[in-house]
């Protein structure tokens, strides 16, 4: 028999297969440390991206609170949900946003600079008929009736909402501006409305229609007049409330200061008070209420200045209301006399120079106010805004202060924004909360109170 030979053959596949055994056993292992890092990259991106997400809808949010005062404007309006931001990236996120004012309120009613209540099919609700000065808008404009302008208007810096249904073809004469983002708007929503509760009746007899009897300058009291106030060269009338019962046209063509202004409140006026409150008077500012024939007719040569009446000048009355006539609700429950003012209860007349400025809203929904500019320093204007059957906006050919506006006055309001980002495969949502204090100036200064993120 032959002797056998070792061979080495087939040894090396044995090693390859080992190879490929350590190899494969190797590759497993890096792997699943693959993805598992990238699991965990994916997850930290997108927890980062909600965060970005959350984070930028609380000032996307800010935002828009200073640039529209109908969002969240006031307690009673409750939470408000708002867009949510335009997001840069990839990343697919699902957010929402809201506010809710705890504390406070803008000017005007809710936001509005002018609501108008005419129905649809009777005069114009704004009424743009003499002079070719511009006539100007600055806040939001709400309109329940028709608009059919003579003369050019100006909406600054807010939408005007129209009330369905609406009219077909643009506004001829009317400017909303910028635009974009600010347009006309059609809505089916209800007029904007809010309590304007009434302070309580005044008891005991009138006040005298002298005031205090000055020679040139005359104080007045709060209270019921039953006859039109005798006014002097100059006039002024303590801060507090005051009921003007069936006293018919009360004509004014002096220097009348109603109150004093709250301590953010700027005098427009150039002219000074000929009488002063102490400065321990917890009450500011005067509310003016018409009731029965009661109307104001600001003539030539007037200079009026109303200052917003606080709470302490209106208790138990809501504050911040300048001018208001009295309507059925009032005296379904109280000894109050319904406006029945057949023309304009506020009409500043044409003739020469004259300036009004009132500071606070003006609330007569079932009456016409008519303002008329001639060239003054301060002219025709109101600054907390107006809620009014129909509102009269004309000029002369010089005049050059014909406003209505929710600009700038006293006040601030508390809003809490929450904002929540989630991605659509699920996993931990992220809420980024903020509370912030918004005043009522031109710029709707904004402070934050408190953020953060969770």
């Amino acid at each position: 028999m032959g002797v056998g030979r070792r061979t080495e053959e087939g040894s090396a596949l044995i090693l390859a297969l080992a190879f490929l055994s350590l190899f494969g056993l190797l590759m497993a292992a890096i792997l699943g440390q693959v993805d598992a890092h990238v699991r965990t990259t994916l997850v930290v991106r997108t927890h980062e991206a909600k965060v970005y997400g959350a984070d930028a809808a609380v000032d996307y949010a800010i935002q828009a609170l200073q640039a529209d005062d109908t969002v969240c404007p006031d307690e009673d309006s409750g939470r408000q949900e708002l867009p949510a931001p335009p997001l840069e990236g990839d990343v697919d996120l699902d957010i929402e946003v809201a506010c809710e004012t705890t504390e406070g309120n803008v000017l005007g009613v809710r936001g509005y600079a002018v609501v108008t209540t005419e129905a649809k099919g009777g005069p114009g609700s704004l009424d743009t008929s003499n002079g070719s000065i511009a006539r100007t808008i600055e806040g939001p404009v709400w309109v329940d009736g028709d608009i059919d302008l003579a003369k050019p208007v100006t909406v600054q810096g807010a939408h005007l909402f129209q009330r369905s249904p609406c009219q077909s073809t643009p506004i001829d004469k009317l400017t909303v501006t910028p635009s974009p983002p600010f347009t006309v708007r059609c809505t089916t929503a209800a007029t904007p409305d809010e309590d304007h509760e009434l302070p309580g009746h005044p008891s005991g007899s009138p006040q005298p229609s002298t005031g205090d009897g000055g020679a040139s300058c005359r104080t007045f009291s709060p209270g019921r007049y039953t006859t039109a106030p005798e006014l002097k060269a100059s006039n002024f009338f303590k801060s507090g409330f005051y009921y003007f019962e069936d006293i018919g046209d009360w004509t004014i063509t002096q220097v009348l200061f109603g109150g004093t202004p709250q301590d953010d409140e700027a005098k427009l006026l150039v002219e000074t008070p000929c009488a002063s409150e102490a400065a321990t008077t917890a009450a500011r500012g005067v509310m003016f209420v018409l009731g029965g024939t009661s109307r104001i007719i600001v003539g030539n040569g007037a200079r009026i200045e109303l200052f917003t009446p606080n709470a302490a000048a209106v208790d138990p009355g809501d504050p911040g209301t300048s001018i208001r006539s009295v309507l059925a609700e009032d005296a379904a429950t109280n000894p109050w006399k319904v406006s029945t003012a057949g023309s304009a209860i506020l009409d500043v007349a044409g003739g020469n120079t004259r300036d009004m400025a009132v500071h606070g809203l003006v609330y007569t929904p079932n009456n016409v106010v008519n303002l008329f500019v001639t060239g003054g320093t301060v002219d025709a204007q109101l600054q907390g805004g107006a809620k009014v059957l129909r509102i009269g906006l004309a000029t002369s050919n010089s005049g050059t202060g014909l406003k209505v506006s929710t600009t700038r006055g006293p006040g601030r309001r508390t809003v809490t924004i929450v904002a929540k980002a989630v991605s659509p495969d699920g996993g931990r949502a992220v809420e980024a909360r903020a509370v912030v204090k918004i005043e009522n100036d031109a710029d709707r200064s904004v402070t934050v109170v408190s953020r953060s993120l969770q």
